[in-house]
């Protein structure tokens, strides 16, 4: 216990990634992740996902067991707001993965 307690302290105090934010760090209840030309915003009801290119880019969003809980086409140009209950959802394309929390 002693050690493991030394490791979390010179972790701290060295800034180790072991512990992810500082206090005043924390992500807020509606985070914005941006991604080239695709916004991802979450808040306390729903994700809305906006492309910037002209392209239509398909989306899906799986919880956090992995299940497929909606598959989203947005069109380039264009803003699509998906509506879920509170949880920890991974939404991914065919550019990246990302993990949202709606609270």
């Amino acid at each position: 216990m002693k050690t493991m307690l030394k490791i979390l302290i010179s972790c701290a105090v060295a800034g180790s990634p072991l512990l992810p934010y500082a206090a005043d760090a924390r992500p807020q209840a509606a985070e914005r992740i941006e991604a080239e030309s695709i916004v991802l915003t979450s808040s306390s009801t729903a994700i809305s996902i906006s492309v910037r290119v002209d392209s239509t880019i398909r989306f899906y969003i799986y919880s956090i067991t992995g299940q497929l809980i909606k598959t989203v086409d947005v069109q380039g140009g264009c803003s699509e707001s998906v509506e879920l209950g509170k949880g920890c959802y991974i939404v991914k394309c065919s550019q990246w993965s990302k993990k949202v929390m709606v609270r």
